[in-house]
């Protein structure tokens, strides 16, 4: 009877032992040290793990649970949880580096000589690429080559583009210069200088607008054009051109002031 409750014992505390789940220490190693980002999975409840910078990792077990530790560089091991195992907390497990096998190679005879031009005469042919070459060349005979006729020296001289020439052009023997008299530069500078003199008041008006001269300045409107050459000293025209435009409002305040004293006084 008492050999029969004995055995009941063992097997109750047994059965706690191998339900009760703890939580174990374990370290990856291979032939060249630790083992690090190894997945460990316990096949048992499907929970996992990584091993850390030193290889080492945590997880929870029971007794009989199988470990799986698969990495990419080595291969797959499975681990079973043992009694010892379960005392200790502690596991340490050696992996296996996996071997890269390269694919087998077959090296043929062959019949080369070491003489450039005899070894290719002698290398197989690319037989696609002559049938490509043998429909090109069919092609290109099969292309009409019109006959030429011969051109007499008659119409191949007067089959030449004239050559159009500006005018005031002189052509000398075996020299052709185009010159312009400096006369006729200097008219056109000056026209073209008067001209811009002219439109400048006008183009000056609408820019800067009306209300700003006859409202802001207060020049009479009549005497619009009198007091644009009264500030041509100042240079207005240049600012204008080279778009100083604060610079140029400026001038005509200060000049402004002047003008409106000079007409004032003459009355």
């Amino acid at each position: 009877m008492q050999k029969q409750l004995l055995f009941l014992f063992l097997c109750t505390k047994l059965c706690n032992a191998q339900q009760k789940k703890i939580e174990i220490k374990g370290k990856l190693i291979d032939e060249s040290g630790v083992v690090i980002n190894a997945h460990i999975i316990n096949q048992s409840n499907n929970e996992g793990t990584f091993s850390n910078d030193h290889g080492s990792f945590q997880i929870y077990v029971s007794l009989g649970d199988s470990l799986k530790i698969s990495s990419i560089q080595h291969t797959h091991k499975k681990v079973f949880i043992s009694k010892a195992v379960m005392i200790e907390k502690q596991l340490n497990i050696t992996l296996d580096t996996k071997t890269n096998m390269l694919d087998e190679v077959v090296v043929k005879k062959h019949q080369l000589s070491g003489n450039l031009l005899s070894d290719i005469q002698k290398t197989p042919k690319d037989e696609k690429a002559e049938r490509v070459e043998k429909l090109v060349s069919g092609i290109k005979n099969m292309m009409i080559k019109f006959p030429t006729k011969p051109v007499s020296f008659y119409e191949k001289h007067s089959s030449r583009v004239p050559i159009v020439r500006p005018p005031n052009t002189f052509e000398g023997i075996g020299v052709s210069k185009s010159f312009e008299s400096k006369k006729l530069k200097k008219e056109r500078a000056l026209k073209k200088s008067i001209q811009e003199k002219q439109e400048f008041p006008k183009k000056l008006l609408k820019e800067l607008t009306p209300s700003f001269f006859f409202k802001e300045l207060q020049i009479p409107k009549e005497n619009y054009d009198h007091f644009i050459s009264f500030c041509s000293s100042k240079n207005i025209e240049n600012l204008y051109k080279s778009k100083q435009l604060f610079k140029l409002i400026d001038v005509l305040r200060v000049e402004s002031i002047l003008y409106l004293k000079t007409i004032k006084s003459k009355k």
